[in-house]
């Protein structure tokens, strides 16, 4: 075996190989002593350990008086798709704890192995001596475990009252459901808004996210329409434009809403009420974004019109208000900086702006000018020049911009860089994604992007993961490379030692690889989509992951 795969070797058996390992059943023990030191000594322990912890957690669990610590454990770590085995200890732990919804959701977790206990979930359901929280998240369990979802509909009766977390997996539940059963469409609209905003929020934004499959839910939207209070109306009015539902009547009612209406709508339904901002709808909405109640609630709807990018097209002569406003004009840099090339109409308030603007203003509008024409010297310079001297919260504005036009301005490159190394922790995160559409530009920062895989900063590890996929898609170019992101196969964090087995996969090394890889990926890939989210990490699960997952595991196959 050549020195580098005999070092990526020793990297891979170190974070695998278990010789001499801690006592998994002292480490359980530990988790409920008094002193914090050892209670944090024995987390670390048995997420070191893995699934070689479970039978011992199970054990213990068992035997204690108090199974708090071992079941977040267990949920927290992702350790349940190991604890199969344990299913009928789960079931035991049903019968004699009333509410614990967490115990529930584990039977989800562990998939085929949980079946046994599904009898007893579905019993959950309609038990008046349960809370509405528990029943929910009985629902929720046992739709994400296959079951079907009308007879679940119909032995689940949420509490006339719920309480908000009830609620919220009610809501959880449906959305599910919502996939296959129109009953649950109509149902998600039902709820009664004096359930949290933001929760009412989720329902409606599901309901739109369907289209035309959310066409059952038109006859309840219709009769909101009717509503005194401006946000059902107009939550609704969004809601039936997306599913393409008496659009004409639901246009109307969006442009009739005062100015008050309109911001106290968005206000607590932004993100459902942006919905209604997507590339089929965007004509017929934007002549309401040159209005003052727009530039009131701009820091609402700028970010969902800038990830439409070119589509966002009509939205820019609208948008030329905005960039004259003091409040607004950030968020208007902020989407024009998306929409590229496209809003070469509006290259005259971009050159004031690069003459007469803020230090942030003269590097955002420097960048709109490059997406309109990449060569364009003057521009480069002024963006050179401005860039260094944006600071505070506008940093994060910056960051957005560049790393939306490194795709087609490799120029921002360096200023991404130097936000990487020197910006707070969030925009480091905005920053590092950038290189991920750098294409053969981001080569020469591939070393950046690795260091930035023991940032401090979970979410910055997490997206430094993303990017050094993208700027380096058929894995390592170099043993030196391949040398350096081994050694992250013992990351701490479970995401990035996912990506890493990714990227060796795809390299020259990955047969001799391979058996190590394995066990990674498959971990990964275990891992359900709903609960994908451990204690360290904010990670969102993206499609592209899920792909990469399973090219990954055919290639070492």
């Amino acid at each position: 075996m050549p020195r580098v795969l005999a070092v990526i070797g020793a990297l891979v058996v170190g974070s695998l190989a278990w010789a001499g390992e801690p006592d998994a059943a002292k480490l359980a023990g530990d988790l409920v002593s008094e002193d914090s030191d050892v209670r944090r000594a024995a987390r670390a322990g048995i997420d070191a350990l893995g699934a070689r912890a479970v039978p011992a957690l199970l054990d213990a669990m068992n035997a204690a008086e108090d199974t708090r610590p071992y079941i977040d454990m267990l949920f927290q770590w992702n350790l349940a798709p190991y604890a199969g085995g344990g299913a009928a200890s789960f079931k035991r732990m049903l019968e004699k704890q009333r509410d614990n919804h967490k115990l529930v959701l584990l039977l989800e977790r562990i998939g085929p192995g949980g079946k046994p206990a599904f009898p007893l979930i579905e019993s959950i359901l309609g038990d008046p001596n349960r809370s509405d929280f528990v029943r929910t998240t009985a629902a929720v369990t046992l739709l994400r475990g296959g079951h079907p979802a009308k007879p679940v509909l119909a032995a689940m009766t949420p509490s006339s009252e719920p309480s908000v977390f009830g609620a919220m997996t009610w809501t959880e539940a449906l959305v599910i459901a919502a996939r296959d059963e129109p009953k649950a469409v109509e149902r998600l609209t039902a709820l009664p808004f004096v359930v949290d905003d933001i929760t009412v929020n989720r329902a409606f934004a599901a309901v739109a996210s369907l289209g035309r499959k959310g066409k059952a839910a038109a006859p309840r939207l219709r009769a909101l329409l009717g509503s005194s209070d401006p946000g059902p109306r107009l939550l609704a009015a969004a809601t039936l434009l997306r599913i393409g539902e008496d659009v004409d009547t639901a246009f109307r009612a969006l442009g009739k809403a005062s100015r008050a209406e309109v911001h106290d709508a968005v206000m607590r339904f932004g993100d459902a009420l942006v919905v209604a901002i997507a590339p089929d709808t965007i004509e017929r909405l934007a002549p309401l974004l040159d209005t003052p109640a727009a530039l009131r609630v701009a820091h609402k709807i700028a970010w969902p019109l800038a990830r439409l990018g070119a589509h966002a097209k009509p939205a820019v002569g609208p948008m030329r208000c905005w960039l004259s406003n003091r409040s607004a004009g950030e968020y208007g840099l902020l989407t024009l900086g998306h929409v590229g090339k496209d809003a070469a109409s509006e290259r005259s308030a971009f050159e004031f702006l690069v003459e007469k603007g803020s230090d942030w203003q003269r590097a955002a509008a420097a960048v709109c000018l490059l997406r309109i024409d990449p060569s364009d010297k003057d521009a480069r310079a002024v963006l050179d020049a401005a860039a260094p001297a944006v600071e505070g919260g506008k940093q994060r504005h910056l960051a957005r911009v560049l790393s939306s036009a490194a795709a087609d301005v490799p120029h921002v490159a360096p200023h991404l860089a130097r936000l990487v190394k020197q910006g707070p922790d969030d925009v480091r995160a905005i920053a590092v994604t950038g290189f991920a559409s750098l294409g053969p530009a981001g080569a020469s920062y591939v070393d950046l992007v690795l260091g930035a895989l023991d940032d401090l900063s979970p979410r910055v590890r997490e997206q430094a993961a993303f990017a050094s996929s993208r700027a380096r898609p058929d894995g390592p170019a170099s043993r030196e490379e391949a040398a350096a992101l081994a050694k992250h196969l013992s990351n701490p964090h479970w995401i990035v030692r996912a990506w890493a087995a990714i990227l060796l996969s795809r390299g020259p090394h990955k047969r001799e690889l391979g058996p190590a890889l394995e066990p990674l990926i498959r971990y990964a890939a275990s891992i359900r989509p709903a609960w994908r989210k451990p204690a360290d990490t904010d990670f969102t699960w993206e499609p592209d992951f899920e792909v990469a997952l399973r090219d990954a595991a055919r290639k070492l196959k």
